[in-house]
């Protein structure tokens, strides 16, 4: 596994994450943008694995890698907000 482009994937899907929370936030309450934000992180890993051939259930460590990153970044979005409060 080469590592700098590892590093490179799971920063844009962390960057992803916050950036939606903090556009979504303007629309909705925090709890919803971080839910919308994060379903779709779930949607994107989704769609990978059919587009792959994959069934859609088959998330294996890369997937989960990517999830856990969308997962931080919406987690630091909800975080500015609420050091913004």
């Amino acid at each position: 596994m080469n590592l700098m482009p590892e590093l490179r994937d799971q920063l844009l899907h962390l960057s992803a994450g916050c950036i939606l929370v903090l556009i979504f936030v303007q629309f909705m309450p925090v709890i919803g943008a971080a839910f919308i934000a994060m379903t779709t992180g779930v949607v994107r890993e989704i769609y990978q694995r059919y587009d792959r051939g994959r069934a859609w259930h088959d998330c294996q460590a890369g997937c989960r890698r990517d999830l856990i990153s969308w997962a931080a970044g919406v987690l630091m979005g909800a975080g500015f907000i609420w050091m913004a409060a």
